[in-house]
Parts: C-alpha cells; sequence; structure tokens
C-alpha cells in the first residue's frame, strides 16, 4: 500500500507506516522547497527522517517492519 496525498512531516511518515503502509509519498513540501534551492529540500528530507525516526523510537520500533506491527489502538 503507498499513503500519499498531503504527508507533510514525519510523523505522518509514522502513522502511514503503522497503519500498514509499503511506501509514503510527499510532494507538496518538498516541491515547495525546491522552489528555494537544492539545499533547502536536503533539508527538509533531513528533517522529515529524524522526525520519522523520533517517532519510531517512541513506539519501541527500530525498522520499518516494525513500525508496521505497531499497535495502533489499546483495547481497554
Amino acid at each position: 500500500m503507498i499513503a500519499s496525498g498531503g504527508l507533510q512531516n514525519g510523523i505522518e511518515v509514522a502513522k502511514s507506516l503503522a497503519l500498514g503502509a509499503d511506501l509514503c509519498g510527499m510532494a507538496g513540501r518538498l516541491l515547495r522547497s525546491a522552489t528555494i534551492s537544492a539545499e533547502r529540500v536536503i533539508e527538509d528530507l533531513d528533517e522529515i527522517i529524524q522526525e520519522t525516526r523520533i517517532a519510531m523510537f517512541a513506539c519501541g520500533a527500530n525498522t520499518v517492519a516494525q513500525m508496521k506491527n505497531t499497535p495502533i489502538f489499546q483495547n481497554k
């Protein structure tokens, strides 16, 4: 499954992975950055990767495969 359309940050990427996405597409934010400079695109990608890693760490996932097996809802 591909998650695409409106993803803006690493938290949304992590949520998409937890919901079962195999791939996340993000165009809008990066296209806006590209109108500024190539360096800005690289900075944004670094930020998105870091946000995704932090979210995965908070969920106890070391890999994307582990993130896909993260419980989304907690039964009480």
